[in-house]
């Protein structure tokens, strides 16, 4: 039976060495994939189609995602240039049996950070898989200081001080802010705010988010009425501008 449910495979995310969507419609790779994952020790969330996978990759946040080209909904290219478009930032990488320039190109145009042909082999895919996390983490490390305007944030530290002066940030002031300046001028959603702060561990409603980001305003804007850094795009959600 083919079930389109994402799935997630212990160990949880903070115990893993990261995580991994994997949107793979054949029943017998997904879980082929899946148990090697699992063994390599990420906390692995399978999908069996785009909308599953999209709705997961959104949610989570993972730190890779792993896409079959051809699914029974959306193709492959189609659920990467939606990915990149929520702000999903994570490497993506596009699996699938064409192998010609061409379609490569399409794939990497889409917004892919990596493009593997059919069958490949565990040994291979592991290695990828090492050499695109750890360049994802050395770019993230290289972007978790920011000097801007007067704002210093330093994200690895969890400290942010404004005209020298420290601020104090709680939890979830601190979290939205750093998601913020993680999508790189993207916009964030009210509901991807929900997802990557809250984690849906209570029922939310996204005027709550709009009241973290009032107070926050009030913490590192000069003028919190005609804010610089948080900027409200109408209709959409909210992004780091730091131009």
């Amino acid at each position: 039976m083919n079930n389109s449910n994402p799935q997630s495979y212990l160990p949880r995310k903070h115990d893993a060495d990261g995580t991994i969507v994997l949107i793979e419609d054949d029943d017998q790779l997904r879980k082929a994939w899946g148990d090697f994952l699992k063994r390599e020790g990420y906390a692995v969330i399978l999908a069996a189609n785009g909308e599953k996978g999209l709705a997961a990759a959104t949610r989570t946040q993972p730190d890779l995602v792993v896409l079959d080209w051809m699914l029974p909904d959306l193709e492959g290219t189609q659920v990467c240039a939606q990915l990149r478009e929520r702000c999903v930032t994570c490497p993506i990488v596009m699996l699938t049996c064409m192998d010609t320039v061409e379609s490569v190109v399409k794939g990497l145009e889409y917004g892919a950070d990596d493009y593997w042909i059919k069958p490949m082999a565990f040994k291979e895919a592991r290695a990828r898989i090492a050499a695109l996390l750890r360049r994802n983490t050395c770019d993230a490390e290289s972007d978790s200081y920011l000097v801007i305007s007067g704002l210093e944030v330093d994200l690895k530290g969890q400290r942010v001080k404004k005209d020298g002066a420290e601020v104090e940030l709680n939890t979830k002031e601190f979290g939205i802010l750093k998601r913020l300046i993680s999508a790189r001028g993207g916009v964030v959603s009210r509901d991807q705010l929900l997802a990557s702060v809250w984690h849906y561990d209570a029922i939310m409603e996204t005027r709550t988010v709009d009241n973290y980001i009032l107070s926050l305003r009030r913490k590192i804007e000069s003028d919190p009425a005609n804010p610089t850094f948080i900027q409200t795009v109408r209709g959409k959600g909210y992004r780091f501008w730091n131009e």
